[in-house]
């Protein structure tokens, strides 16, 4: 009886263990377990919208080809999905001798108010990945600290076609302007 107790509790633990299935896609974040607080994004605004990018194709081989793929010192991405969950962020920057990329994923939760038209949401980055190619090469997690960057309120109004959206504060004239990327 005693030599079955030990094997026992094993088979109990690899058991439980083999139930939990993470999903981990290309970019090496695990994509089960954020559950951060989220609701819809109007629908107006669901899909991808980009800041110097003109497609997700673009933004993609900027993130997984080592070189932003744009003329521009920094590019952006949001995502809105239909839920507020598994939104993806990107933020991008270029320069004389190194390029880096941060690509966060988590839910977003639009404010009490907010329209297609203007409002607030918050990010709640669950993880992230950090690439970085030049003088200095990392392929790596995120820490919390670089997460919580990336994380937080931002302030959005439509103008014309062009989705402004600012972190932190209101919209202003120095506010990055998104485009809808198909």
């Amino acid at each position: 009886m005693k030599k079955l107790f030990p094997f026992s509790a094993l088979m109990v633990v690899l058991l439980g263990h083999s139930g939990c299935v993470k999903s981990v896609g290309m970019d090496g974040l695990v994509r089960s377990g954020c559950k951060l607080p989220h609701n819809a994004a109007p629908a107006e605004l669901q899909g991808g919208w980009g800041n110097h990018v003109s497609s997700y194709n673009q933004l993609s081989q900027a993130y997984f080809g080592g070189m932003v793929a744009c003329p521009w010192p920094s590019a952006m991405y949001f995502s809105f999905t239909a839920d507020g969950t598994g939104v993806e962020f990107y933020n991008m920057t270029n320069g004389q001798v190194a390029q880096s990329a941060i690509k966060a994923i988590g839910t977003i939760e639009f404010d009490e108010g907010s329209t297609a038209q203007s409002g607030s949401f918050t990010f709640h980055g669950c993880r992230a990945r950090v690439k970085s190619w030049g003088t200095t090469a990392e392929d790596r997690n995120a820490t919390d600290e670089e997460v919580q960057n990336v994380s937080g309120t931002y302030y959005y109004k439509m103008q014309d076609d062009w989705l402004r959206i600012q972190q932190g504060g209101p919209v202003n004239d120095y506010t990055n302007s998104f485009q809808k990327i198909e």
